[in-house]
């Protein structure tokens, strides 16, 4: 059986916290001007918070990237921008040209979707962050967080032969705001199973991400339990034909299966959990997802359960091939989510999810 081995090890490792704390971090925000490329407007480092919370590199969304044809008199689709609450240094970058026609110019909108009565028509909106007319540009405007904008082009020209073409390319850029939130910690003499800190708050569509910082390769979980009846355990029972041979791998090695003895020509064998071993959600319906390890889960308050898999310190994942270092989960709902560790059940922690002020 494949897991024996490590299973063994796993009972009997000793671990101790690592005061380690997550390294800081000094980055500079510089200005830049005058440039003609989104690469080179977009190539910007960003300052890091207090505490455990910092941002990480920039993140890009493609708004909008390729060629539009306007006919006379026509409006492109709106392109929408939402600007995440979980984020500083939000901005919109961008380019456009156009051609085509006795005046190869369009007019170009950037409307608060808020102050729209028919976000479809920037007519019906009483204020604009763009408004302008013009046939190319370089855009790199802030955007507050929290907010919705459409980005419209509309060819105003209404002659059979002002056909417009226009090649554009715009990306919101901002800093995700990631709370960081060690899971244990140790060496090879003490081990101090705790998640620092056990409370963490933070805003609707922020993120925490939690790390193993041990100095011994000890496994940890971070598990959502929001239905009673999805409890998992480490190890579980299964039922095989009888009988069914298990080698162990590599061949020879000291290990062997937990086999116990059944009816009907079945069998029982003890094997380590999938859904505790891998990251895995099981949804309202009780459908399971398995995930990548080091996954990055969105979480909306209605799953019944949520597990990190094997939590591994960075550089000794290969520990347990297959195991993560860190597991990311997003809230979208306000609420109190509480959490713990699969391995050392006494580790709790919480996570305090508000409404945006």
């Amino acid at each position: 059986m494949i897991a024996a081995a490590p299973i063994i090890l796993l009972l009997t490792i000793t671990l101790l916290n690592a005061s380690s704390q997550f390294p800081q971090q000094v980055l500079s925000r510089d200005t830049v001007a005058n440039q003609t490329s989104i690469e080179a407007m977009t190539n910007l480092t960003h300052t890091v918070y207090a505490d455990n919370k910092t941002t990480h590199t920039n993140v890009n969304e493609t708004i909008v990237d390729g060629s539009i044809q306007l006919s006379p008199g026509g409006q492109s689709k709106p392109f929408n921008i939402s600007v995440h609450n979980n984020g500083v240094n939000a901005r919109l970058i961008g380019r456009y040209f156009v051609q085509g026609g006795v005046i190869p110019a369009i007019h170009l909108y950037l409307v608060d979707v808020s102050k729209c009565v028919n976000p479809l028509q920037p007519s019906s909106c009483t204020s604009y962050i763009i408004n302008e007319i013009n046939s190319y540009n370089n855009t790199d405007i802030d955007l507050p967080t929290g907010k919705s904008y459409n980005l419209v082009f509309l060819n105003d020209a209404t002659l059979a032969e002002e056909i417009k073409n226009i090649n554009a390319k715009f990306v919101l850029e901002y800093n995700p705001i990631i709370v960081k939130v060690r899971a244990g910690g140790g060496n090879n003499t003490v081990s101090l199973n705790q998640f620092f800190p056990s409370k963490t708050e933070v805003k609707v569509g922020e993120s925490v991400t939690w790390y193993n910082s041990a100095h011994v390769p000890e496994p940890h979980t971070v598990t959502f339990v929001l239905d009673n009846k999805s409890m998992a355990g480490v190890f579980a029972p299964f039922t095989v034909s009888t009988p069914t041979k298990f080698m162990p791998l590599p061949p020879g090695s000291n290990s062997q299966p937990a086999l116990l003895p059944g009816r009907n020509g079945m069998d029982t064998v003890i094997a380590l959990n999938e859904r505790v071993f891998n990251p895995v959600v099981i949804d309202s319906s009780g459908n399971a997802k398995f995930m990548r390890p080091n996954a990055n889960y969105t979480m909306d308050g209605k799953e019944k359960y949520i597990n990190s898999g094997f939590l591994l310190p960075k550089g000794q994942e290969q520990e347990f091939p297959g195991s993560a270092v860190i597991f990311t989960v997003t809230f979208k709902k306000a609420g109190t989510y509480d959490y713990f560790d699969i391995f050392h059940p006494w580790m709790r922690g919480k996570v305090v999810v508000q409404l945006p002020t």
